[in-house]
């Protein structure tokens, strides 16, 4: 019985497992990586002090992270970084394990051992900043929850399952949750739904039953998605938040938060930045091209890919990878982490290309014994190549941005580290506190409950990331009303210390000193009083005043 499931054991899958833990240990060795990550986690404590999302803690985001966040909060304790990136591998590990049985619909053994191999590498170093792949905030869960929508939905058009309801019905429940997760996501579900309906067409066959069959798959796969979508509205109308759920989760995306003044000049700059990232890494350019053609020859009946039953999954994923694409570019922002959404479709479709290369090389008819073995060694030197001389190339990158990360924010003579430590000192665990400015990792880092709703003050100011580096006025993005919440926030719950982050121009928020809003002038003048000026390490200028409430 032993020796039957260790011989169903893939050794393979193993290993890329353990590659992929071990790379993420670096996420253990720092209490935080991004503001992002700090206001999901500020966010968090504030729903367990009995708050409800969008209401009592504001954010743009889709709900679903946030409250996973403080599910693992109320199960290990506040701010439990530890259990976050503890978490954080699960994540990984299960990704993992989806591209393994993914690409196993459509690749051949060869090829489901490089997808694995590559994502176990990607998954730390595939952008040049390698820390905006650490945190659990960004889009690891999403990218989760849609490759597990995708699994079930190709799954169920394999030959032998052809148009599986069930599995449709399960694809649109993971897609709801992934889109509940990062609204982008919606940009799969479409890919998705648009590939159904195009089976048909690429399957070459008219007739009315798999037209009629393919529109219900996707209405299946609809149903399924809607369902998550109104569990949530319906959680939210009954604690009454849907409105601020509304207004923040669409509206403000819409109207707010996304970059209107798009110029051609501007959109054409995007697409060049995007490719620019994108070509920059692992020779993907040559890996994703040849892959491209091999599945447009395909299509055409030129060539036959592996597995030719499946010949249209490999279609999919290019689509998704151009789905991909758009969202990272379209934003105009180009945030690192933005390009954790396409690492799938580039391990599924770069998979193909080696599979196909060592294919070739294999169907050489060498003449004798020595030149049977030079093919063999070579077709997978040049396999390891591909995926090896990345990785040891990148890794530097991930050592780098630790090292970094330590000077600037942790060595003790940092500003960050004694700003922390006075917070630490001068209030309590059960005290609230409260930033002036976009550095929520601050609450997160001091350990500290927030003292208002906006855990990151964006929404009073107006400021954007992306459209404050174009130096616009930003007064006509500030949210209506949103100063008059914040003060009765800081009436009612009286913070014991007020951190200005204005001074350092922490996060471009030197545009935005207190003294230019009288309400919180008025609150500051009325009931604190300074109590210290952190300067940077040379002594040379303020970063952070610290106001502490007047007893």
């Amino acid at each position: 019985m032993k020796s039957q499931v260790l011989s169903k054991i893939d050794y393979s899958l193993m290993l890329a497992l353990g590659i992929s833990l071990l790379l993420r240990i670096p996420t253990f060795l720092v209490p935080s990586w991004s503001v992002d990550e700090g206001f999901i986690a500020a966010n968090a404590t504030l729903i367990l002090e009995g708050g409800v999302l969008y209401r009592d803690a504001v954010d743009h985001r889709a709900p679903l992270l946030t409250y996973l966040y403080s599910l693992i909060f109320a199960l290990f304790g506040n701010y439990n970084t530890v259990a976050i990136y503890m978490a954080l591998m699960l994540v990984i590990v299960t990704i993992l394990i989806l591209l393994y049985k993914t690409s196993q619909l459509f690749l051949n053994r060869v090829g489901v051992k490089c997808c694995i191999f590559l994502f176990a590498s990607l998954s730390t170093t595939f952008t040049e900043l390698s820390s905006d792949l650490y945190p659990f905030n960004t889009e690891w869960l999403m990218v989760a929850l849609s490759l597990a929508g995708s699994y079930c939905l190709l799954k169920g058009l394999k030959p032998k399952q052809y148009f599986n309801y069930k599995l449709g019905l399960v694809s649109g429940v993971f897609f709801g949750l992934s889109l509940m997760t990062k609204q982008v996501a919606l940009l799969d579900l479409l890919t998705s739904l648009c590939f159904v309906l195009a089976v048909p067409i690429l399957n070459k066959n008219f007739s009315r039953l798999p037209i009629l069959k393919s529109l219900t798959y996707a209405l299946c796969i609809i149903i399924g998605s809607s369902l998550v979508l109104v569990l949530f509205w319906s959680f939210f109308a009954f604690n009454g938040a849907f409105n601020e759920f509304w207004f923040y989760v669409f509206t403000y995306n819409k109207n707010y938060y996304a970059i209107h003044s798009v110029t051609p000049t501007r959109l054409l700059g995007a697409i060049t930045i995007s490719l620019d990232k994108f070509l920059s890494d692992y020779g993907f350019y040559f890996l994703t091209f040849t892959a491209c053609v091999l599945i447009i020859f395909s299509q055409l009946g030129k060539i036959k890919l592996h597995n030719s039953g499946a010949n249209n999954f490999p279609v999919y994923w290019l689509m998704m990878l151009v789905s991909s694409f758009i969202a990272v570019t379209s934003p105009l922002r180009f945030f690192d982490h933005y390009y954790i959404q396409m690492i799938p479709s580039l391990c599924l479709l770069s998979a193909l290309t080696m599979e196909s290369i060592y294919d070739t090389f294999k169907n050489i008819q060498p003449c004798n014994t020595v030149q049977k073995k030079l093919i063999s060694i070579y077709t997978v030197g040049f396999i390891v190549g591909l995926q090896g001389i990345p990785l040891l190339m990148n890794i530097s990158h991930s050592l780098a941005g630790i090292k970094f990360w330590k000077q600037v924010h942790l060595s003790p003579e940092s500003s960050r580290s004694r700003l922390i430590s006075f917070i630490q000192q001068n209030s309590s665990k059960q005290d609230r506190i409260f930033v002036w400015g976009f550095a929520s990792d601050i609450y997160l880092m001091s350990q500290r409950i927030p003292g208002s709703r906006f855990t990151y003050c964006t929404f009073v100011t107006g400021a954007i990331p992306g459209k404050n580096d174009w130096d616009l006025n930003t007064d006509q993005w500030i949210v209506p009303g949103s100063m008059n919440l914040l003060i009765d926030d800081l009436t009612e719950t009286k913070p014991r210390l007020i951190i200005d982050t204005s001074p350092g121009d922490i996060m471009r928020w030197g545009r935005y000193p207190i003294e230019q809003y009288p309400e919180l002038q008025n609150i500051i003048d009325n009931g604190y009083e300074l109590a210290a000026e952190v300067k940077d390490v040379d002594n040379s200028r303020v970063i952070y005043r610290v106001y502490k409430l007047i007893n």
